[in-house]
């Protein structure tokens, strides 16, 4: 994908920039969507297998594609600020590639290295780091101060002269290859299709296609002289449509530019008639505050509304925002925008929601009972006409959720997790539930017709499947094609999407799909010999109507690069054969010999209850006895008792953090020093120590009361 758009806006030869064309910057190079907290332009903290493997990857290919320039992640990974990294600037980047095109900062991230990120001293410390990484061009926003210090630093020997011819030839590139000292500027004269008809209609056709039919029950395609009442933020506005980084920074002044362009309620008026469309938005976005400051009249009647009407279109979903001043502490959908959905839903009246916004937010509680839900996203000016075309049934949804949906704001995860992140349910102590929970899968979509796949023929090469439209109206459908690793030794996810096709099928009609396999379909990024590798394995080859919706298997057998492998040698354990690791395999886990498990010594508050084996006291070891066939019969079940294992396997000092209080340290020092030999004396102390417990205790909560 970012190959094609690389190739869209840049055109096919790098090194000759045509007037019809642009340089691209791709970014944030590197890791800027991972931030460990969500926001913007905070840290990331990614393995170095995924920052090859997942990261890195992408960037590879647009530089493969020709892409001129790259944009430096505003943030740090792994504890170093992108910005003055030599390893991803300079090695990864440039050395490892040979590429020659040029590296520019973000606004002001030279400066961040010592206002911000505290790495440097003061501005001069933060240019020398930054140049010396491998950036080539600094965005400067306030000042020319940059200039002097660089200067100054490379007549002092600070930074090179090989450094500055280096990032100076890479500019120059870059303006020869633009053309740029043949044709300084350029005049909007030169381009008579700015904003024609024709790309005006590709932006249409690019909205209808993105549009996500998320649930219907039957509600639509509306049908022709229904009654709508249009609801909700989101409905009368463009700067919904188009989102941040469009007509101005933050998006506020679209509806000022646009103007000629529908909104949603406009489009609807005009597909359905204005006199069958009304506007009741009730929830509206405070214009002169922050982007998501709400207004919400305490007049506002719903269930009057809703008794002209036969459905309500509920437009929610966020107001236009970008970088840091859009950061989310929840990502939950407004309160007042739930509270207006759930009042025309308690009306019985079909609600259908539209969702315009730049992020999946929560509407878990608002989907069981919506008839419908439509996802658009950010579709652009047409994206009301888009979406009034696709409600009347005159076009039919054919668009792919490009992300995972999420349902609860603990259960943020992508398609390919790892299979231990799907445990099921496990009894006792542990009783946890960490099965994958979303509300709707990568790849999932619906359309007004339905698609059956059928005969799969798989190899190393690619995948062939049939996909047929077994429904009554034209459709498209977006096969997609994941692999996954089913008895290999290094930790992948459990599928990974590898190629997709848009097949467009009339009613009833049938076509074969082939989707060709790269050099990646089967790799993985090997930290150990720092190269793309292939595991010799078996791979399952899953066609899919979306992440969760498998339709047909295949299996594969590939023959790998025979890379050693980057966990080590540690067959049985990494294979999972636990009861087959060796004690050699063992030993490399502990980084130690294994003890000799001879004893010597006595017993202190680290060694578990199991040990009490070990007791000097005929009570101790009684109290062992008991514990061990009370496990014993467990495990004779087949169902391990796993509060029995927790106890048996549990250290003596944890009986202080498990009694509510009852029990201090002292007091579990007075039983070690009671099972190492002295019954009495331990006796009488734990039984001093007990009341002195109880007796702080009641102090405490007394001075805490009186608080």
């Amino acid at each position: 994908m970012g190959k094609a758009t690389i190739l869209g806006e840049q055109g096919s030869n790098p090194n000759h920039i045509d007037d019809k064309h642009i340089a691209v910057s791709v970014k944030h190079y590197l890791g800027y969507g991972a931030p460990f907290s969500g926001k913007d332009r905070t840290p990331a903290y990614i393995s170095p297998l995924d920052l090859r493997g997942k990261y890195f990857a992408p960037y590879l290919e647009a530089l493969r594609a020709g892409a001129l320039t790259f944009m430096v992640n505003s943030a740090s990974i792994n504890g170093t600020p992108v910005h003055c990294n030599p390893v991803l600037l300079t090695q990864w980047l440039k050395d490892e590639t040979g590429w020659d095109g040029m590296i520019v900062t973000d606004w002001a991230d030279i400066n961040n290295l010592y206002t911000r990120e505290k790495v440097a001293a003061d501005m001069r410390g933060a240019v020398k780091l930054a140049i010396n990484a491998g950036i080539d061009m600094s965005m400067v926003p306030y000042s020319c101060d940059f200039c002097e210090t660089l200067k100054s630093l490379v007549e002092d020997g600070e930074v090179p002269m090989s450094r500055i011819d280096d990032a100076v030839r890479r500019v120059l590139r870059l303006k020869y290859r633009l053309g740029l000292f043949d044709t300084p500027d350029t005049s909007l004269a030169d381009y008579p299709d700015f904003g024609c008809e024709a790309f005006s209609e590709a932006s249409l056709r690019a909205a209808e296609e993105s549009a996500v039919l998320l649930k219907n029950n039957g509600i639509l395609p509306l049908r022709k002289g229904m009654k709508i009442l249009v609801t909700g933020p989101n409905a009368n506005q463009m700067r919904c449509l188009n989102g941040g980084w469009s007509y101005s920074w933050q998006g506020h002044l679209a509806d000022d530019h646009a103007g000629r362009y529908n909104t949603i309620y406009e489009a609807l008026c005009e597909k359905f008639g204005a006199s069958n469309v009304r506007l009741a938005q009730g929830v509206t976005y405070n214009e002169k505050g922050k982007y998501y400051e709400e207004n919400f009249p305490a007049d506002f009647r719903p269930a009057d509304l809703a008794r002209g009407a036969d459905v309500i279109v509920a437009c929610i979903g966020e107001n236009s925002y970008c970088e840091s001043p859009g950061n989310l502490t929840d990502i939950n959908l407004s309160p007042y925008q739930k509270t207006l959905v759930k009042a025309f839903e308690e009306t019985g009246k079909p609600v259908v929601l539209i969702l315009n916004e730049g992020r999946p937010r929560l509407i878990s509680e608002l989907v069981p009972k919506a008839a419908a839900v439509v996802d658009v996203m950010l579709p652009g000016n047409r994206g009301g006409d888009a979406l009034a075309n696709l409600l009347s049934g005159e076009v039919n949804f054919s668009g792919k959720l490009p992300f995972t949906y999420p349902k609860e704001i603990n259960s943020l995860i992508n398609y390919d997790y790892k299979v231990s992140e799907e445990v099921d349910k496990m009894e006792g102590a542990y009783d946890y539930n960490a099965v994958v929970s979303v509300q709707w899968a990568f790849g999932y979509g619906l359309s007004y017709t339905t698609f059956e796949y059928s005969d799969i023929h798989a190899d190393k090469t690619g995948v062939a499947f049939t996909v047929t439209n077994t429904g009554n109206r034209d459709g498209a459908e977006v096969a997609q094609v994941y692999v996954s690793c089913t008895n290999g030794k290094v930790f992948r996810p459990k599928k990974e999407l590898k190629g997709f096709a848009k097949v467009f099928l009339a009613a009833g009609e049938s076509k074969t799909v082939t989707v060709k396999f790269d050099d990646k379909a089967f790799r993985y990024f090997n930290v150990k010999t720092n190269r793309w590798e292939v595991e010799t394995a078996d791979y399952e080859v899953l066609v899919a109507a979306n992440a969760a919706d498998v339709r047909l298997t295949a299996s594969v057998k590939v023959q790998g690069t025979g890379a050693q492998n980057p966990y080590g040698s540690m067959p049985s354990y990494e294979d999972g054969k636990i009861t087959a690791v060796s004690d050699e395999e063992f030993a490399k886990l502990l980084g130690h010999p294994i003890p000799d498990g001879s004893w010597s010594g006595e017993l202190g508050i680290n060694d578990a209850i199991c040990q009490l084996y070990y007791a000097k006291t005929g009570i101790a070891r009684f109290a062992y006895k008991i514990m061990r066939s009370m496990k014993e019969k467990s495990e004779a079940k087949g169902t391990p008792d796993l509060n029995i294992l927790f106890l048996y396997n549990m250290p003596l000092r944890a009986m202080a953090k498990m009694s509510g209080g009852m029990m201090s340290m002292k007091m579990v020092d007075d039983v070690c020093f009671l099972v190492n030999g002295h019954f009495w004396r331990g006796l009488g102390r734990l039984i001093a120590d007990f009341f002195r417990n109880l007796s702080a205790g009641k102090k405490f909560m007394k001075k805490l009361n009186e608080q």
